[in-house]
């Protein structure tokens, strides 16, 4: 899971997580700036969501196959 998604959803932040994702760059186990993207979050009434890795995938091979070009893991997120 990742960190700012936990909070979002009440569980408590944790200050350090391994997480487990193909989407890399977005791999950060500790954000720095996660209490400001919390607080971007709720002031615009925005939300948090993690996608799954399948989508991940897919969102890839869809953008490779529609726009011809590939991106990095997280391009499509």
């Amino acid at each position: 899971m990742f960190p700012i998604i936990e909070a979002y959803d009440g569980i408590l932040p944790c200050e350090s997580c391994q997480t487990d994702t193909i989407a890399k760059s977005l791999a950060i186990g500790n954000p720095p700036d996660g209490f400001y993207s919390l607080k971007v979050i709720e002031q615009s009434s925005g939300s948090a969501t993690a996608a799954p890795e399948k989508e991940i995938a897919e969102c890839i091979k869809l953008l490779a196959e529609t726009e011809g070009f590939f991106t990095e893991t997280a391009g499509e997120l």
